[in-house]
Formats: C-alpha cells, structure tokens, sequence
C-alpha cells in the first residue's frame, strides 16, 4: 500500500493518517508532500511541480513490477532533553534524510509553510530533533530521499503535531 498525502490537504486534517495506520496491512508506505494541496501539486517557490508525486508512484509500481523490495521503515517519535525527536531505521538507508516542520496558530495546518530542516543519517538510524514550538502549534514529519534506476523518489514517516505548553 502506498498512500500520498497533500501537507496542506484542506479536506483532511494534517495528522489524519496516524488515526488508520496501524490497520493498514503490511507492508506499507507513506509520503507526505510539503507545501500541496488536495491535488498534491508541490509549489516551491510559488512554482508548482510534480516531480516529488510522480517519481515516487513511478520508483513504486517499478518496485512492484520487478520484484524489488521497498525501502523497509520504521519510526518512533519521542523527546530528548526536552526537545521533540523523530528517530528513524531504514533498510537500506537513504541517499538524503530531512525533517519538514510547520507552525500554525492554531491547529490548522492547510495554510501553513512547510520548511525543511536537515536529519542526521549515523550508522544504524537516522535522527533529526525541533525546538518544541513557543506559540501555538509545530507538526513535523521525517523525509527518506532513495534512488531507483537514476529516479529519486521520497518516502515519510507520520507526522507528530505539538502544542506550546
């Protein structure tokens, strides 16, 4: 299963995935597209592109069509000295890891921009840690950049949203 979802999708909620997940059948896969809509049309820098969709449903069914397994991911998020973690194991591991953060006022990230930030990849795992938000509302999610056949295609953990205490 592969499951492609807009960050800023104005009809679900940005954490809407966490609610079925886990009664997805395995094996499974995510990706969430920073800065796009419903239509999962990445704008970047106000120009909108497709790459990130259309390389990553391309890389899947290639993976499916010649028998070659996917990436094998698992995620836990949770805080480190005091600050908010994504730690992520991967087989085989990524080319490029990332973190895509956002900040809302409210809990209401359709509007919001997406910013990356860079993710550690060390042996064994790959980190990445945010400043809990100062005011209202932080989301994040891990980004996985793998290469198949010369295609890079992109793969996501789910997202955590977090509220200023």
């Amino acid at each position: 299963t592969m499951i492609i979802n807009g960050a800023n999708d104005p009809y679900w909620t940005v954490d809407a995935l966490n609610l079925y997940w886990d009664d997805l059948k395995s094996p499974r896969w995510g990706e969430y597209v920073p800065n796009a809509g419903h239509n999962l049309v990445e704008k970047k820098a106000g120009i909108p592109d497709v790459t990130r969709v259309s390389n990553t449903l391309g890389a899947f069914a290639r993976h499916q069509i010649h028998g070659i397994a996917m990436p094998k991911l698992t995620w836990k998020h949770d805080d480190a000295d005091g600050k908010p973690r994504l730690t992520v194991r991967s087989e085989p591991m990524p080319k490029i890891a990332r973190l895509w953060v956002a900040d809302a006022e409210k809990r209401d990230f359709r509007k919001s921009l997406w910013k990356e930030q860079p993710a550690t990849i060390g042996a064994d795992a790959i980190v990445g840690v945010i400043e809990a938000p100062a005011a209202g509302y932080r989301v994040f999610y891990g980004e996985m950049e793998y290469e198949l056949d010369g295609m890079t295609y992109y793969l996501s953990t789910q997202v955590r949203v977090l509220e200023k205490n």
